[in-house]
C-alpha cells in the first residue's frame, strides 16, 4: 500500500513527507526600510500579512509574510510592490 502511495504522489506531482512543507519567517519581514509618509509607495502591509502599518515603502521592496505560498507550497510567500495598470503601487505576488 505505501509502495502504491508514493508511486500516486510521484505522478502527479505532491511532495509527501516532512519535508514538503515550506520554511517561512516568523512575523512579516520587510526586506526594505520605510520613506517618509507623502512619498509615493505601498502603504502598509500586503494581503495575507498578518501587520498592516501606516508606513510607505518604495517600489521595488520585498515582504516576505509568514505562511507558505498558494501557488507553490514549497516556498514562503513573497510580495514585491510594484506600479500597477494604472501607475499606482501596489503589493504583487509574483507568479
Amino acid at each position: 500500500m505505501y509502495r502504491l502511495a508514493m508511486a500516486m504522489a510521484l505522478m502527479t506531482g505532491c511532495a509527501v513527507g516532512p519535508g514538503s512543507a515550506c520554511s517561512h519567517a516568523d512575523e512579516t519581514t520587510y526586506r526594505c526600510m520605510p520613506l517618509f509618509a507623502n512619498a509615493k509607495g505601498c502603504v502598509g502591509a500586503p494581503r495575507g500579512a498578518a501587520v498592516a502599518s501606516g508606513r510607505v515603502y518604495p517600489i521595488g521592496c520585498q515582504v516576505d509574510v509568514p505562511e507558505c505560498s498558494e501557488l507553490d507550497p514549497a516556498i514562503p510567500r513573497t510580495f514585491e510592490c510594484v506600479l500597477d495598470a494604472d501607475g499606482e503601487p501596489d503589493w504583487y505576488e509574483p507568479i
